[in-house]
């Protein structure tokens, strides 16, 4: 992110030299970005591929792999650590037998940015936009 133009959000200095007016403006463009790219929609669900510029289909349907996900999630947490319990464990796969009718119902496939954080944009000022600064990602 250093490298890109913009303010590197990551960086603990530039954060603090933001006023509210600019925090609120970067909310803002995180916010219509967000927006703007639940708009991008695919037929299936899967992984796009920087070298082919392809979303490669899941090998799972999309519940299976929701599934398999929390699963593999839970699986770290127990092994990281004693702090989740077989209770736990069995709360959460309830939670999933009581839910899975609602992974069946039909969808569009859209864009699921999964590392979307300050951590991981940088923004430029572009202006001001009514009381606060406007921002652009």
């Amino acid at each position: 992110m250093p490298r890109l133009p913009g303010l590197n959000l990551q960086d603990h200095a530039i954060k603090a030299q933001l006023s509210v007016d600019d925090r609120l403006g970067i909310a803002r463009a995180v916010a219509r970005m967000l927006v703007e790219i639940q708009a991008a929609t695919w037929e299936y669900c899967g992984s796009y591929n920087a070298e082919n510029d392809q979303v490669k289909p899941y090998e799972l349907d999309y519940r299976a792999r929701v599934v398999q996900t929390i699963r593999e999630k839970v699986n770290a947490s127990c092994q990281a650590n004693n702090n989740t319990t077989h209770a736990d464990v069995q709360y959460i796969e309830s939670i999933l037998t009581k839910t899975q009718s609602a992974l069946q119902i039909p969808f569009q496939p859209g864009v699921v940015l999964a590392d979307y954080g300050e951590h991981n944009l940088v923004v430029s000022k572009s202006g001001i936009s009514g009381k606060s600064a406007a921002y652009s990602i």
